[in-house]
């Protein structure tokens, strides 16, 4: 996509005037595998450019953050359920990773769990993990 000057006209924008770059969207665009062909003309900052090449949303979900009050990870398994980097709010429109999160709808994750769900569409920590991996513990007591 040509690069152009301007403001981002998602009106969902965090900072639609502060950008390093600006894209104005081609008809008939293809960039990501998505279909651009709604936003034809439109002009998008960098971050709503590559959400939008990412995730085939404009909408800022999984980037807004928990509200304190409920930063804590809900699966029971989770070992450190207070202490997260970023917590995630899953709702039933969660795609990432193209796994099916609908048993998580509503949920709060912490990032560990969030990434592990993510990566292997289970938060169970044993799930997917090889021999090898299992071998370079510290057995230690």
């Amino acid at each position: 996509l040509p690069m152009v000057e301007g403001k981002c006209s998602n009106t969902h924008c965090a900072r639609p005037t502060l950008s390093i770059r600006f894209f104005e969207v081609e008809e008939g665009s293809k960039v990501g595998n998505q279909d651009w062909g709604h936003l034809a003309g439109r002009v998008l900052c960098h971050t709503c450019y590559y959400r939008y090449k990412s995730r085939g949303t404009l909408e800022r979900g999984e980037d807004e953050p928990v509200e304190a009050s409920a930063r804590r990870c809900s699966y029971p398994g989770c070992t450190r359920p207070d202490q997260s980097r970023q917590f995630i709010q899953i709702d039933q429109t969660t795609t990432a990773g193209g796994q099916d999160w609908s048993s998580l709808g509503g949920q709060v994750l912490c990032n560990a769990c969030y990434l592990r769900f993510l990566r292997r569409g289970s938060l169970d920590k044993s799930k997917g993990e090889s021999p090898r991996e299992a071998e370079r513990r510290c057995t230690y007591p």
